[in-house]
């Protein structure tokens, strides 16, 4: 059985169509998964600058809080003499330098510890001036490992 002339060009028609389908469908397939791939990578980055705008707006607004908060005890302290080098007379200053503004907040720390940067050398753990009852010495010793 012989398909006439008409027939075979119908069917020649016919798998071009079916094949330029197969290639479009093809294509938007492809074309689908990118859209999708940068609208990730957009979000991405999106929430990463978003992260970083609010965490650049908090600490403004708590430099600016703080700064209202204990501006009494800054001019308390700002005409005495600095008491670095001794940390327990520092720590003994800047608590009455508070108590006498009465801006502080009753939530005091119980130690504080500074850190000596010498040039060219690697920085060292200082004394740790202590407020009340000492650290318990695991804590004491993760300061001393944290310094380092």
């Amino acid at each position: 059985m012989r398909l006439g002339r008409r027939a075979a060009l119908l069917a020649l028609l016919l798998l071009a169509l079916f094949t330029l389908s197969g290639l479009l469908a093809l294509e938007a397939w492809s074309a689908a998964g990118k859209r999708r791939a940068l609208a990730e990578q957009a979000m991405r980055q999106y929430a990463s600058y978003a992260a970083a705008k609010y965490r650049d707006n908090v600490q403004g607004w708590l430099y600016v809080a703080l700064d209202e908060l204990f501006a009494g005890a800054w001019s308390r302290l700002a005409h005495r003499p600095a008491a670095f080098g001794d940390g327990a007379a520092a720590l003994a200053e800047s608590g009455r330098a508070f108590d006498g503004c009465a801006c502080a907040p009753t939530v005091r720390g119980a130690y504080y510890f500074e850190i000596q940067l010498d040039s060219g050398a690697s920085p060292r753990l200082g004394t740790i001036a202590i407020r009340g009852t000492a650290p318990p010495p695991a804590e004491q010793r993760w300061v001393a490992d944290t310094t380092r």
